[in-house]
């Protein structure tokens, strides 16, 4: 067991420290924009946020949602819909839209409608869509819909080094699987060759859990080892998972293009009328800055962006007035095999976001404790090697 720990080591052990790295930093970015109490649309922000709300063409927030006004508070919506609908109607004749919506722009309140099919490259989302003024049904420019995606910053640029990113998920995806196993391989050898020492302590009346020898690398690494035990299971369990499951979606075939229904006027406002019902029913009555209605692989949805302190992404299934999630019976295959919210779920168990500042605490800890362990674990072969050259003995891995 010494040897398979010591082996491990020394294969792992700049993988294991370029991951402390790389996880620390992101973390400590992650306090400091915490506790500055920064707002969502900063690009530390929004990396954090990614995927929260679903991706591609579910996600309907826009970057600048994070800071728009709200939509009038007296606005009747079932009126404003049918007004916008008529206008395009005048320049589409015969045609109808794949969704409509209301949003703010330039401060004041704009419909919006998409004709002809979705394009599956998000950059091209504002293809097909005309715009009008709600009050004067004249002709204005298209605001911005392409779904949110994290702007350059140093945070994202840190999560997809750490995540062995670079463009693609391939080869990237199987480096963060490796380096999750080889970090429970660790974890259970170090564990196991610690208990029965202890164990052996124990019968000469040591039982102290910490101890030190003359070997301070040792005992130092040792200690640092046990105390960050449960922290380091923590970080080694999501982290796996989280390898696994993109392995297994780097594995699926992508899910082909879906022949969305344009919808008639009548199904329109029957939705907004819906849409606005099922946010009465889940009690959501925070200030809307976008209502789109959509049929979103066979499911007729509203979407409604909040004015909130946190913003949200709310999704009504318009045939029971009921909220929808990520994951519906009809939607493409996430190719995540337990699913998209479970992937999510993870992955902010992973980065501590789930459990606010504390937890993120705890994960920085559990950082350093890795790099800690890395290095010292390196430094520790070097000196034994140093002393088997001396004896003449080169082999790199020995009993």
């Amino acid at each position: 067991m010494r040897m398979v720990h010591r082996v491990i080591s020394l294969i792992a052990c700049v993988v294991l420290f370029y991951l402390g790295v790389t996880g620390s930093w992101i973390q400590i970015l992650d306090i400091r924009e915490t506790l500055s109490g920064a707002a969502e649309a900063t690009p530390v922000m929004q990396s954090i946020n990614e995927g929260r709300y679903g991706n591609m063409d579910f996600a309907v927030m826009t970057q600048r949602d994070y800071a728009a006004a709200p939509l009038p508070a007296d606005l009747d919506f079932h009126a404003a819909f049918s007004r916008v609908l008529g206008a395009l109607h005048r320049s589409h004749p015969g045609e109808l839209p794949t969704f409509v919506e209301l949003r703010m722009a330039d401060g004041r309140p704009i419909g919006q409608a998409r004709f002809g099919q979705e394009p599956r490259d998000p950059r091209k989302f504002a293809q097909g869509v005309q715009a009008v003024d709600v009050e004067s049904l004249k002709s204005v420019p298209t605001a911005d819909i392409m779904p949110v995606f994290p702007p350059p910053s140093l945070r994202q640029s840190l999560k997809e080094w750490h995540r062995f990113w670079s463009r693609h998920d391939v080869p990237g995806v199987w480096f963060e699987l490796l380096a999750g196993v080889a970090m429970w391989v660790l974890i259970i050898t170090g564990l196991t060759m610690y208990f029965r020492l202890l164990k052996q302590r124990r019968k000469i009346n040591r039982p102290g859990l910490f101890w030190m020898t003359s070997d301070r690398w040792r005992s130092l690494h040792r200690a640092v080892s046990l105390a960050s035990a449960v922290l380091l299971v923590w970080v080694a369990f999501t982290g796996t998972w989280l390898g696994f499951e993109s392995v297994w979606h780097s594995l699926q075939p992508r899910s082909g293009n879906h022949e969305i229904q344009g919808l008639s006027d009548g199904q329109v406002l029957q939705m907004v009328d819906e849409t606005l019902a099922g946010l009465r029913k889940a009690d959501v009555q925070a200030p809307i800055r976008v209502l789109r209605v959509r049929d979103y692989w066979g499911m007729k949805q509203g979407v409604v962006i909040t004015a909130e302190p946190v913003t949200r992404q709310v999704i009504i299934n318009t045939a029971n007035g009921s909220p929808a999630g990520l994951t519906e019976p009809n939607y493409p295959k996430s190719g995540f095999p337990f699913g998209i919210v479970t992937h999510e779920l993870i992955k902010h168990l992973h980065s501590g976001f789930l459990f606010g500042l504390w937890a993120r605490i705890f994960d920085l800890l559990a950082g350093l404790a890795l790099i800690f362990l890395s290095s010292s674990g390196l430094v520790m072969y070097l000196q034994m090697y140093g002393i088997r050259l001396k004896s003449g003995r080169r082999a790199l891995f020995w009993k």
